[in-house]
């Protein structure tokens, strides 16, 4: 499986273990993962939630998914035109 298939299935990525307990974090300190060219992704990952701070590069497309925990991204940066469908279920 290429490393954006085993983001994008919603496996918990290699060398990122779940948060407990609450905390913070420094952006810095949060490596860098770039599954798919043009997207960086640095994921805060907990047991029922990920929080992604997400770099888009021009023109760089993210394939359709979704994901099984709550979610919410903030985008530092881009210079696009994006599409974003929110769904529940």
């Amino acid at each position: 499986m290429t490393d954006a298939g085993r983001y994008f299935s919603m496996e918990t990525p290699p060398g990122i273990e779940p948060a407990s307990g609450g905390g913070y974090v420094e952006l810095e300190g949060v490596r860098p993962i770039e599954f798919v060219a043009g997207l960086e992704f640095r994921p805060v990952v907990s047991e029922q939630m990920l929080v992604n701070f997400v770099r888009y590069e021009p023109y760089s497309v993210a394939p359709r998914h979704a994901h099984e925990e709550a979610q919410v991204t903030f985008v530092i940066e881009a210079n696009s035109s994006s599409t974003w469908r929110a769904t529940s279920g």
